[in-house]
């Protein structure tokens, strides 16, 4: 086994992939624990496989952020190239799903912040990370989530070494542009960090299945899963933001890391309620963790996780995934080595071979260099636009001032109307505002009519929620409002009938106050899960019809095999009889199965 590379003594071999190693390792005179990455000995002379290598490098020094991993330094020893970074000892947002399983929502929005001000720290410096996953993301023991891997990263300006529109990510996680070869932007980074989210929330990602065709095919066509849907206990308005992020057009996307960040903070505020414990989640406590795991490294992609397959089970395109607990990846993708970075800084020479050095990375150095360019280029644009900016002020100024048309005020007004919780302050005055402003517009009565139902909703919403939070105190009406209520969510069609019963019973009592505010909400609610009853009557016309055709497609083969396996035939309709039973709803189109089997009973 490697002994030592560079000023570093080789603990243990903890990744290894297409094109490297990695080893733990620590400084023979300092004892500081790192992660060594080396080039394999049999790319040693490929100069392809040594400029990617040297450009992971390149990216990895322009970032110096708590939320990315750091390089510590770079050298050659002996024609093998290596490069020694921070070892994280914690376990991936992956191994906590696969441990723990879904992780509750606050703690993903937490996580998701932190994450986005990493990526904002590497976009700002031209990096696009492109291969944004759970096993990319390390949790500290602190519990702060650190990004690992920019093996196949790409920085803004560099030397192409891909061939345009190959397909480079993990496929799970990778954009509909990233699919069909286009070139990564900031915004798939954010699409993939949308699809991370979903996997936290619900323990899968977005379009989870067996193989890489089915993954690319359903990211590209099948539009983005709810978590709603799912029965996730998630605010409507995260459901929402992780929507968005998962839009196939990049532009439908939130545009930047800050915007989702200044998105996520404004959701949060505007809950502003204590902690609600999670009925379809657990929460997990992701700094109880089991940090001694083993990395492996598979590939030239430069992913490293935890095991000996890829840990995430994520297919991964272009190549295997690398895996390992966390340190950056392998192989950078169209990235272009900054030579003089190096030739200034202090090298120290191993071994005494001419081609065996080791140079430390300077992080205040790289930072003044980027603060320098930084400056130059913020002088230029500040001169360049100042005539602009003036010229453009104040037809801007005149522009903004003005009142909003009406169709500009109903595609607004049309946001509430598909979702009442969201932004309710502004759309209320929106609302007020075309009703004052446009009394003939043949939609104003509508509109109208929306306002006070909107208000009455929201004042009912909150009602009902205090309610929930003091049940003690609660009447008897009261109580039968909320079992309504929760036998509506499970079943819609058994509350639509317990709701109308409801309504029924204390419509008269128009002199209790508590009986007139509950009937007013029943009757919001009752419209709302009728609508649910009849979309679930749909699906489940649907699926019944494709069930049957399954069973009539299963029956003929049981005849056919029939002819040449008389018990082998009858075994396989018994068990697709037990096997559809366990849906209510086929319970009256199983009769082809039990022909099937009476009659090849009485074959036998």
């Amino acid at each position: 086994m490697l002994k030592q590379l560079g000023p570093y003594i080789i603990d243990k071999q903890i990744g290894r992939g297409g094109m490297g190693f990695v080893y733990a390792a620590h400084h023979e005179d300092t004892d500081e624990v790192v992660a060594v990455k080396m080039l394999s000995i049999g790319f040693a002379d490929d100069e392809n496989f040594r400029n990617r290598f040297s450009l992971e490098i390149e990216t990895l020094k322009q970032l110096h952020h708590d939320g990315i991993v750091e390089i510590f330094g770079f050298g050659e020893q002996d024609g093998t190239l290596f490069y020694s970074m921070e070892l994280v000892d914690g376990p991936s947002l992956y191994e906590t799903l696969k441990s723990d399983g879904p992780i509750a929502w606050r703690d993903v929005v937490r996580m998701t912040i932190e994450i986005c001000h990493a990526l904002k720290h590497a976009h700002d410096r031209g990096v696009i990370h492109r291969d944004l996953k759970p096993s990319n993301l390390i949790v500290s023991p602190t519990g702060s989530v650190k990004l690992v891997d920019f093996g196949i990263a790409r920085l803004f300006g560099s030397t192409q070494l891909t061939a345009d529109h190959a397909i480079v990510g993990t496929a799970d996680y990778m954009s509909p542009e990233q699919a069909e070869g286009q070139r990564p932007t900031v915004r798939s980074d954010l699409y993939s960090l949308g699809a991370v989210m979903y996997a936290l929330l619900s323990g899968n990602p977005p379009f989870s299945s067996p193989s890489i065709a089915q993954v690319i095919h359903r990211l590209k066509h099948d539009p983005p899963p709810s978590l709603i849907d799912a029965k996730l206990d998630v605010p409507r308005e995260l459901n929402h933001i992780v929507g968005q992020l998962l839009s196939k057009s990049p532009d439908d996307r939130v545009p930047t890391p800050l915007a989702l960040i200044h998105r996520l903070l404004s959701m949060q505020h505007a809950l502003d309620s204590p902690r609600q414990p999670t009925t379809n989640q657990p929460v997990v406590d992701i700094t109880n963790t089991n940090a001694g795991a083993t990395y492996t490294d598979d590939t030239p992609t430069g992913e490293f996780t935890r095991n000996e397959i890829d840990e995430d089970n994520s297919p991964t395109l272009l190549h295997p995934t690398i895996q390992g607990p966390h340190q950056t990846g392998t192989a950078s993708d169209e990235l272009s080595l900054a030579e003089g970075d190096s030739e200034s800084a202090p090298v120290t020479t191993v071994d005494g071979g001419d081609h065996s050095h080791f140079t430390r990375v300077d992080p205040t150095r790289a930072q003044e260099q980027s603060s320098q360019k930084s400056g130059v280029i913020a002088s230029i644009l500040i001169a360049v636009g100042f005539l602009a900016v003036v010229g453009g002020i104040f037809a801007f100024t005149n522009y903004m001032n003005r009142p909003a048309t009406a169709e500009e005020l109903l595609e607004h007004i049309q946001r509430a109307r598909i979702d009442p919780g969201s932004d309710w302050i502004q759309a209320h005055e929106q609302i007020e505002d075309f009703i004052g402003r446009f009394p003939d517009h043949a939609q104003h009565e509508e509109i109208k009519q929306l306002h006070d139902e909107l208000a009455a909703e929201r004042d009912l919403q909150k009602y009902i929620s205090k309610l929930s939070k003091d049940t003690e105190s609660l009447s008897v009406v009261e109580i039968q409002l909320l079992s309504a209520l929760n036998t509506a969510t499970d079943n819609p069609h058994a509350g639509v009938a317990q709701l109308a019963s409801f309504i029924a019973t204390y419509d008269a009592f128009i002199s209790d106050k508590d009986a007139v505010r509950c009937i007013d909400f029943a009757q919001i609610q009752l419209k709302h899960f009728q609508l649910v009853a009849i979309q679930g009557d749909q699906e489940t016309t649907r699926l019944k019809t494709s069930y049957s055709d399954e069973i009539k497609r299963i029956v003929a083969a049981a005849k056919e095999l029939a002819n040449s396996d008389h018990q082998r035939a009858l075994n396989m309709l018994h068990n697709a009889k037990a096997l559809f039973s366990h849906h209510e709803f086929l319970h009256d189109r199983l009769h082809p199965i039990d022909a099937a089997i009476d009659k090849l009973g009485d074959i036998q």
